[in-house]
């Protein structure tokens, strides 16, 4: 296993936030609970994707506390936006097992 990422770990809590404040991890469209990690992350960026461009704007993103550091770690390629793509990168590192450092291990 991996240890955590402190920056991942920061993200992943503020996304968290996010779907939980917008009911996008409760459930899935069909009314049922969503349990794929994929498609909560899809339903979060369909809610901060407010102008529908399916893109995230430096905007959007701090409208949902993902600003600075936090906004740079997801923009892999620099380019000042998120597609879906490096969002769900996000999502695949943040659903990967991890272990947390203990002065024992």
């Amino acid at each position: 296993m991996k240890p955590l990422n402190l920056a991942t770990a920061l993200v992943t809590t503020t996304l968290c936030a996010i779907g939980l404040a917008t009911g996008a991890l409760a459930s899935d469209p069909a009314g049922g609970a969503t349990t794929d990690p994929v498609e909560r992350y899809r339903a979060i960026f369909a809610q901060l994707d407010t102008d529908g461009s399916q893109s995230l704007s430096e905007e959007e993103a701090a409208s949902a506390g993902l600003q600075g550091e936090s906004f740079a770690r997801l923009d892999s390629n620099g380019d000042r936006i998120l597609v879906l793509e490096e969002f769900l990168a996000l999502a695949a590192e943040a659903e990967s097992p991890s272990v947390i450092p203990t002065p024992d291990t």
